[in-house]
C-alpha cells in the first residue's frame, strides 16, 4: 500500500513539474524569442496574425508601400537586433544568478535594474516606430 501510494505521488509530481516547465516556455515575451511574435505579419496583413496584434491597415496600402513597409519593419528590426540579444543574454544570466545563494543581493539587483533599462529602451524604440510608421503610412 504505502509502495504504490509514493509510486502515485512521484507520477504526480512529474506531470506537475513537467506542466509548469512547458506553461513557462510558453509566456508572453516579444524579445526572447519564446511566445508570440511581435510586429505585423508578412503572409497576412489582417492585423491579428499570429494572436497578436499587428499594424491595422496595412491590408488597405497599395503594393508597393506594403513592400516600403515591410523593408522599413526589417530594418528597424535588425537595427534592435543586438539590443534584443543583449536583453535575453542579461535575462538568462538572472536567471541563473537567482537562484544561487551565494550571489550578492546587489549583483542581482543591479542586473534587473539592466534588464529593465533594456526592456525600456525597446518597448520606446517600438513605440517610436509605430508611430512613425503611423503618421508615414496611415496605419496603427
Amino acid at each position: 500500500m504505502k509502495k504504490s501510494f509514493v509510486v502515485v505521488a512521484a507520477t504526480i509530481m512529474v506531470i506537475g513539474a513537467s506542466a509548469v516547465s512547458m506553461a513557462y516556455e510558453h509566456h508572453y515575451d516579444p524579445y526572447d524569442g519564446h511566445g508570440r511574435h511581435r510586429g505585423y505579419s508578412h503572409e497576412r496583413y489582417d492585423g491579428y496574425s499570429g494572436g497578436c496584434p499587428g499594424m491595422r491597415g496595412v491590408a488597405a496600402l497599395p503594393a508597393d508601400k506594403q513592400a516600403e513597409l515591410d523593408k522599413l519593419t526589417l530594418e528597424h528590426e535588425q537595427a534592435l537586433a543586438p539590443k534584443a540579444q543583449e536583453l535575453r543574454a542579461k535575462r538568462m544570466e538572472l536567471r541563473a544568478l537567482s537562484g544561487n545563494s551565494s550571489i550578492k543581493r546587489d549583483d542581482i539587483s543591479q542586473l534587473a535594474q539592466q534588464v529593465a533599462q533594456l526592456e525600456s529602451d525597446l518597448r520606446t524604440s517600438e513605440m517610436e516606430f509605430r508611430d512613425k510608421v503611423g503618421v508615414e503610412y496611415g496605419v496603427t
